[in-house]
């Protein structure tokens, strides 16, 4: 990949989340059980340091998948859920429109 590849990449999947949510809370979001399937299968294609962490695997245990469970690396009692994937969409919706606005006046990054 290229370097303006890579920062592409990272600037609107992963990094496009970090002004919201640290990468704990969108694990949850996304989660926990998906997360620790997805460390199995890279473990088992790359080796072991990409085995899953012991707090995953502690959580997944225990049933803690994140907002789908109500419980996860945080709680969220009921409602919360709702609430919270409801702030989350209209703010990647506001941000995404943002950096629309930004790329058509030509202002924004590179």
């Amino acid at each position: 990949a290229t370097p303006e590849g890579v920062d592409e990449l990272v600037r609107y999947c992963f990094g496009l989340r970090l002004p919201f949510f640290g990468p704990l809370q969108i694990a949850d979001m996304a989660g926990l059980d998906v997360y620790g399937h997805v460390f199995g299968i890279l473990e088992r294609g790359l080796g072991e340091r990409f085995r899953a962490p012991a707090a995953l695997g502690a959580l997944v245990e225990q049933g803690s998948y994140g907002t789908k469970t109500g419980a996860g690396f945080f709680s969220y009692p009921p409602g919360a859920r709702e609430r919270l994937l409801i702030e989350r969409d209209r703010w990647y919706a506001a941000l995404g429109a943002l950096l629309e606005k930004l790329s058509a006046d030509n202002t924004g990054p590179a």
